[in-house]
């Protein structure tokens, strides 16, 4: 009950703050509750997570059929504070599992698995997004290649190729910007995004996703900058000017 009400009533109490950012108010229900749940995962045998996600998975199906239907997608409801949980809790189980391991083996199976759940969330999405009728739910059905999705997309990422990558001069950086970036980018491309550049498709891409990347530098800078102002340290330009944390 605690899960559902943090779902669907807390969302709605942390929207008045960030209304247009749901996944913020999100992540903050997401770490109150996942507390607990990382206690209970390293206190006993990670099995425990797999209860944990499949009880969590499971309200998730069953709540989904009270949220009143939305024109678009069903995770476009508040219904999208319950269903994500469970990607949490699953992050916590793997990185248990893999805890203290030097490398993580990267197999053909791994990227093709990888692809597929990738391609398949957008085909059930396609056949269930925008209906009203049973086919809504069909939706639901993206959960399966969602938590594939994210399993899979951190042993390929979590590889050796991977980690060669990150300390190769020139071909690191723009991932370390990226991944420093990630929130400031969420935060900025409502703002950003446009079709004034749809004329120069495909080139407007490259153009949008370089002004976000950009605004959310500023953010990040303006961001250290009022961390340094309220720290009884003293002022150093070098880090509020720095994209890595």
């Amino acid at each position: 009950m605690v899960y559902i009400c943090d779902g669907l009533y807390w969302g709605r109490l942390f929207s008045f703050i960030w209304s247009n950012y749901w996944f913020i108010n999100c992540i903050i229900i997401y770490y109150a509750l996942f507390y607990f749940v990382v206690d209970l995962i390293t206190k006993h045998k990670y099995c425990i997570g797999w209860y944990l996600c499949g009880t969590s998975l499971t309200i998730a199906v069953i709540t989904a059929f009270f949220v009143p239907k939305a024109e678009g997608s069903l995770f476009h409801t508040n219904w999208h504070y319950i269903c994500h949980f469970s990607v949490m809790i699953l992050g916590g189980i793997t990185f248990k599992y893999f805890k203290g391991r030097k490398s993580i083996q990267n197999k053909k199976k791994d990227w093709i698995w990888l692809l597929f759940s990738f391609a398949a969330y957008f085909a059930i999405m396609k056949t269930g997004k925008g209906h009203t009728d049973w086919s809504y739910y069909l939706q639901l059905l993206c959960l399966i290649p969602l938590h594939l999705f994210c399993y899979y997309c951190f042993k390929v990422f979590s590889g050796n190729w991977c980690e060669r990558l990150f300390v190769t001069n020139g071909l690191r950086w723009p991932f370390i910007v990226l991944s420093s970036l990630t929130l400031e980018i969420y935060i900025v491309q409502f703002v950003i995004i446009t079709d004034r550049y749809n004329s120069l498709f495909p080139l407007s891409l490259v153009i949008v996703f370089t002004l976000i990347t950009f605004v959310a530098y500023i953010l990040r800078v303006a961001s250290n900058l009022f961390v340094q102002f309220v720290s009884k340290e003293p002022w150093q330009w070098k880090n509020a000017l720095k994209i890595t944390c």
